[in-house]
């Protein structure tokens, strides 16, 4: 009750609504979101200190909240999103058991916490070589966040897409667009970051 958000109620339907179409696109309109946004901010029954460092805590008070206010049992739906107000120990966080995303007062990472709510996706990652100028040395570390070009790396904005990787562990591309390299051939890679790209072989 003692926490304010930076987002109104029309900026949540809107992300919301911009995810749902980023999602399409990039599963090649398999993926089907269908949102349903809370018609005002819930209270919560304890204020913002109950909560610090207790992220459960919001999903089963903000779940009793909720069906208290007509919306039913959240766990019908596929996944629960709670956008809450700033709160020390809390950050982002998209959980693929239960389906559950949490937004720390942030909307612009709702497609990065739903590829881990909705395909077991972890970070992307890049490789820091002890040598630069050579980009496979075995001597070096991961970065983690470090693909900028990556919706699960440091590129969290819907200009951003999932790897082929990403896309075929949430089973958005058929087995017959993957070729399993064996031989020294000459192969042609297609894009793969297009709504119509999915009739090809990415890799």
């Amino acid at each position: 009750p003692d926490g304010v958000s930076s987002w109104s109620r029309s900026q949540a339907v809107q992300a919301l609504s911009d995810t749902c179409t980023y999602f399409c696109n990039t599963s090649y309109q398999q993926a089907t979101i269908i949102p349903t946004v809370s018609d005002e901010w819930l209270m919560m029954p304890h204020p913002e200190a109950y909560y610090e460092y207790k992220r459960m805590r919001i999903s089963e008070d903000a779940r009793a909240v909720a069906y208290a206010a007509g919306y039913g049992d959240l766990w019908a739906y596929d996944h629960i999103v709670y956008l809450f107000p700033p709160t020390r120990g809390m950050g982002s966080r998209g959980y693929t058991v239960n389906r559950e995303i949490f937004l720390h007062d942030a909307l612009y990472i709702l497609p990065h916490e739903m590829g881990h709510s909705y395909g077991w996706l972890k970070h992307s990652h890049r490789w820091i070589p002890c040598d630069i100028t050579n980009p496979v040395d075995s001597c070096g570390y991961y970065l983690e966040y470090g693909d900028c070009f990556d919706q699960m790396g440091s590129g969290n904005s819907l200009t951003q897409d999932f790897n082929v990787f990403e896309k075929n562990l949430m089973g958005w591309l058929d087995p017959n667009q993957i070729i399993q390299v064996v031989a020294n051939a000459i192969y042609r890679i297609h894009r793969y970051d297009n709504s119509a790209a999915g009739a090809f072989t990415p890799l």
